[in-house]
């Protein structure tokens, strides 16, 4: 075991649970290793560390750190320090040191900036800098003394991870951080979870019907609601959860009481609204007719509200086209329908839309001859949707750019004039029934203020947000939006549409020839059925894919069919798992192979350094090795494809679905239903027993979402 004490001077190498650091001592730099991330630190932390000698192949002697100890700093490492740690220079830390030989330390600990910035060519900023940082240190060394005092009784590896959090704290809290956890130790629930805040404040000696506790345990549920989609909900969601949690029913009862006594309206903490209940209700009936929510979700969901109430209030300019133009306008050699129509004139003229309608029904025409009438009339199109996948679609299907939604928001935060360039601009939203509470909210606020036409357009029965909240679908339903719905399906291959009109209707779909049903009763089955059916849509050069719910799901097929159908392609020397011939997905967006996340293609070819891929949209790409594999992350960018998740197909179309149905509470009805409109020519589901019957049964994911968000 070896120990050094010394001033971490740079971070040279960061992942999620290794670090490697340089520590500057009192003779020399090293380097120490932290496998551990609740031990990790950060530059000017001065710090004792133990652990034992080793000689890495890359990096040289290390020490392996199994121990940290943050420590004040002692007089003959001072000058290392202030150098170090502080970033003053070797000249005015000399004449520090000089002018103060034996009192520099208590100076900086009391914050003399007077006394300090005496010394010639030391200024009052400088020394303000000096003492903050010295201070900053400081800190830290007693709050870590705090910890090891209130967790003497606590197991080694969880007193490690109480410091880690508690460092997470100090961060925010600064100087304040123990005086912060003596008056609340549940505070440190804000930079881990319940559990951790509930051992600390065990050790605190906080006893279990403290109110502090109670109501941490209320934000704890209503967090974990956040992961299923809700903003806003009763207690009906979480009581059972807020039970096992407090290990009391008597607890759950009193802690939904203490969220009461702190919540309200413009409370920071739990935001509850309260119902119309009769005068006479008992209170305990009435706890569970309130509704609970997080300030952050609420604030937003009310800001979506009132942005998008002030547009439907201050309509925009309409824009004059007559009967006779939409009447004769040919697209691709056809005239719109009467909804197309309608949605056209609508678009034209409101300044909030909604255009809903399935696979076929022609949302993509609709777009393409407003963006031609709008820029006609000197207006101008910003197309945006979620995925870059859906951006590359618009730009393809409407001859227009479009920017996913974070690529905007990029663009606008490094350019502030861009807006400037769009007069009374038509903001496209596609895929909008997928965007999420968040991703609005970023969207109008970058608009605040701007005149725009905002066109939401989409599927309201495919999936809902992998995210927090629901939009799409509440203005669907909302009575204040001009909305139109496209029924009319306009593919030659009617049989696919009406199984997906069943299967929206909760019906179980027909089988006819192009929509087959087979039943498999093992995963044996389920594997040879894979094989057989991918061999046989895939016969000359026919496009199919396999859509499952489950990674793990989706993983088997792929090793499975690459396996099954490379036995004699050729093996691609820059990277040996993938062969001549396999389908592969692209897994990120990147500007420069003009590849996004979602693109889909055929490995054709090779060279000693790169491998050749024509992509179904973008055309032939050359991908090094870097393109390939995250040498940061390790992940591979390049995936195989002959079988991809149901969120990573959408906004694709093949000509054959093969849809694996299993019976798991991710398959409900618009997973079926995205999964199934994927195919443009044949589907065939491939469904355990009763499989499809109970992802019908559930019902439309979006209707159990509970929401504070409506129109």
């Amino acid at each position: 075991m070896e120990s050094a004490i010394g001033t971490v001077t740079d971070v040279i190498f960061k992942s999620d649970e290794k670090q490697i650091v340089s520590l500057k001592t009192q003779h020399d730099y090293i380097q120490v290793l932290l496998n551990n991330v609740d031990l990790h630190v950060e530059p000017q932390d001065h710090i004792r560390v133990r652990g034992t000698v080793a000689n890495c192949s890359m990096w040289g002697k290390q020490i392996h750190a199994n121990e940290i100890d943050y420590i004040p700093v002692t007089n003959d490492l001072l000058a290392d320090f202030l150098m170090t740690g502080i970033g003053i220079g070797k000249a005015t830390t000399e004449r520090l040191i000089t002018h103060f030989p034996s009192n520099l330390v208590s100076l900086l600990a009391s914050n003399d900036i007077n006394e300090l910035s005496s010394v010639p060519r030391v200024s009052k900023a400088a020394a303000t800098v000096i003492c903050n940082n010295w201070n900053k240190q400081a800190g830290k060394v007693e709050l870590l003394k705090f910890m090891d005092s209130v967790l003497k009784n606590t197991a080694q590896s969880k007193q490690v991870k109480l410091k880690n959090i508690a460092k997470k704290a100090y961060g925010i809290y600064g100087e304040q951080t123990v005086d912060k956890l003596l008056d609340d130790p549940y505070r440190v629930w804000a930079f881990s979870n319940f559990s951790h805040a509930d051992l600390l404040a065990s050790a605190m000696g906080i006893k279990a019907d403290d109110h502090r506790r109670l109501v941490c345990a209320v934000e704890e549920v209503l967090y974990s609601q956040l992961e299923k989609g809700h903003t806003q909900v009763s207690p009906n969601y979480f009581a059972r959860e807020l039970s096992e949690l407090l290990n009391s029913s008597k607890l759950m009862l009193q802690a939904l009481t203490a969220a009461v006594a702190v919540g309200g309206e413009n409370n920071t903490r739990i935001i509850i609204s309260e119902s119309n209940c009769p005068d006479d209700m008992p209170e305990n009936e009435r706890l569970y007719n309130r509704m609970y929510a997080l300030p952050g979700t609420t604030i937003m969901e009310n800001y979506v509200k009132e942005q998008l109430q002030k547009r439907l209030n201050s309509n925009v300019l309409p824009i004059g086209i007559s009967d006779n133009v939409l009447d004769n306008y040919v697209q691709k050699g056809n005239k719109l329908s009467t909804e197309q129509k309608q949605a056209v004139k609508m678009i034209l003229t409101n300044s909030v839309n909604v255009v809903s309608g399935g696979a076929g029904t022609g949302k993509t025409s609709v777009l393409y001859c407003a963006n031609d009438l709008i820029r006609q009339s000197g207006y101008d199109v910003l197309q945006v949707a979620l995925s870059g996948k859906a951006s590359q679609r618009l730009i393809q299907q409407t001859d227009d750019d479009a920017f996913t939604i974070a690529a905007l928001l990029t663009k606008i935060e490094h350019d502030e004039k861009f807006l400037d360039k769009y007069q009374v601009p038509v903001v496209h939203i596609d895929e909008a029934s997928m965007v999420d509470l968040q991703s609005m909210y970023r969207i109008l606020s970058v608009f605040e203020n701007r005149p725009l036409r905002l066109v939401f357009i989409g599927d309201w029965a495919q999936l809902s947000p992998v995210g927090i909240g629901l939009i799409y679908h509440k203005l669907v339903k909302s009575t204040k939006v001009p909305k139109v719905e496209l029924t009319v399906n306009f593919r030659s291959n009617q049989e696919i549409f009406y199984a997906s009109e069943e299967i929206k209707n909760g019906v179980l779909p027909t089988a006819n020839q192009r929509v087959e049903i087979i039943e498999y009763n093992s995963e044996s089955e389920l594997s040879e059925i894979v094989k057989r059916q991918y061999y046989l849509n895939t016969f000359n050069n026919n496009e199919a894919h396999i859509i499952a719910a489950r990674l793990k799901t989706v993983s088997q097929a792929n090793i499975l069919l690459h396996k099954h159908l490379s036995k004699s392609r050729k093996v691609v020397k820059v990277s040996p798992q993938f062969r001549i011939g396999d389908k592969v997905i692209y897994k990120k967006n990147d500007n420069d192979l003009g590849l996004v996340n979602g693109s889909t293609g055929t490995i054709i070819g090779q060279s000693e350094s790169t491998i050749q891929i024509h992509f179904t949209v973008e055309g032939v790409k050359e991908l090094k090795y870097e393109n390939i594999q995250s040498e940061s992350e390790g992940d591979y960018i390049l995936q195989h494809a002959y079988a991809m998740t149901c969120h990573s197909s959408q906004g694709s179309e093949f000509n054959v679905a093969i849809v694996i149905v299993e019976d798991i509470e991710m398959v409900e009805r618009s997973w079926l239903y995205t999964a199934v409109t994927r195919a443009k020519e044949r589907v065939i589901m491939i469904a355990s027993k009763g499989a499809i019957e109970n992802a019908l049964a559930r019902g439309f994911r979006f209707e159990n979402i509970c929401v504070g968000f409506s129109l």
